[in-house]
């Protein structure tokens, strides 16, 4: 290994090694430590005519251990290859790929430039996608149904890179693991919701967390009065659905604006999945001078599903005249609000 030769100085002869090394440095890289091969921004599109192929303009990058090849189409441009008879059994997916041809770096022959074709599959009944070699970049595949089964679709599904330091769009957990972890790395996961960091988070050791997005939040609208009863009852305005995909440690929030008759109290019970989350008092000190309120839970391990999260409430002490204020009396929304505390990807 040797410092690589700085991008640009006067009256050096650069090979193109040199330089694709150069550029390699403000990409993202996968844990092999390579640039990471995948689209740059906006991802193609795909169309079909008859048996042909055409893919619409995109940018992209090729990783390979001699560093980075930027490429891309500059218009919608029909691939190399058509597509094949069905099988009379079996379905077939193949792949379209756009390619670097590098005598120096791999590919072996004459040529020295980018090319789009489509690679064919093999017919099976699980319809496997051919393997992608090296100096290639996924553009999408081609299904074709078996014999007298439909027509051929195509799936846009390429894979991403970014500039370094910037999120990298991944497709899932495994296209994740291919990523370089480095402290601060950012992930968005495109098979679920939330951007993930590559961090050491307390109680959890180092992996990808979720910094904390909001999966659920519900304000109330305008000024509610609550019923004077000495139990629990549901309040609905504050009813949340929402649900995880992976489990997760989640904080929750009750907070607002509450005003009664001097001396009143009135207790707050909110629950998560029917077990209670945290459990609050409010004393109101005067009358007609508005009372706020923020009451705050935690769950460690949220498993993955649906959820609910309910808002109880009951009268303790006092005369009553509860009322909960919305955000027509300027002092902001009460709302119930649900927040990722941080989940390891899995």
């Amino acid at each position: 290994m040797s410092v690589t030769l700085p991008l640009f100085i006067n009256g050096v002869d650069y090979s193109a090694e040199a330089e694709r090394r150069g550029v390699s440095g403000l990409l993202a890289r996968n844990a092999d430590g390579n640039p990471r091969t995948g689209v740059l921004g906006p991802p193609p599109t795909i169309t079909i005519s008859d048996n042909t192929v055409t893919v619409g303009q995109f940018s992209g990058a090729i990783g390979t251990p001699k560093g980075a090849y930027l490429l891309g189409l500059d218009s919608a441009t029909l691939v190399e290859g058509t597509i094949g008879a069905a099988d009379s059994t079996n379905p077939r997916r193949d792949r379209i790929v756009l390619e670097v041809l590098d005598p120096d770096n791999g590919s072996g022959g004459t040529d020295r430039k980018g090319r789009l074709r489509l690679v064919p599959g093999t017919a099976s009944a699980g319809a496997g996608l051919p393997p992608l070699q090296a100096r290639q970049l996924h553009v999408g595949s081609i299904l074709t149904p078996r014999a007298n089964g439909g027509n051929p679709s195509a799936l846009e599904d390429p894979f991403f890179t970014a500039a370094a330091g910037a999120p990298v769009p991944v497709r899932d957990a495994a296209d994740l693991g291919t990523l370089l972890a480095y402290p601060g790395a950012l992930a968005l996961r495109l098979d679920r919701q939330g951007a993930l960091m590559r961090a050491a988070k307390e109680g959890n050791g180092v992996g990808w967390y979720e910094p904390g997005g909001v999966l659920g939040y519900r304000a109330l609208s305008a000024n509610s009065q609550l019923a004077e009863k000495f139990e629990y009852v549901e309040l609905p305005a504050f009813s949340l659905d929402f649900t995880t995909s992976v489990s997760r440690a989640v904080a929750i929030e009750f907070s607002g604006v509450l005003s009664a008759i001097a001396g009143s109290t009135y207790f707050f019970d909110v629950r998560l999945d029917g077990v209670p989350v945290r459990r609050s008092e409010v004393v109101v000190t005067s009358t007609r001078v508005e009372t706020g309120f923020s009451f705050t839970g935690r769950r460690p391990a949220l498993a993955a599903g649906n959820h609910q999260l309910r808002v109880y409430g009951a009268q303790h002490t006092g005369a009553g005249a509860f009322l909960l204020h919305g955000p027509t009396d300027n002092y902001g929304a009460t709302y119930v609000a649900v927040r990722d505390d941080g989940v390891g990807a899995v």
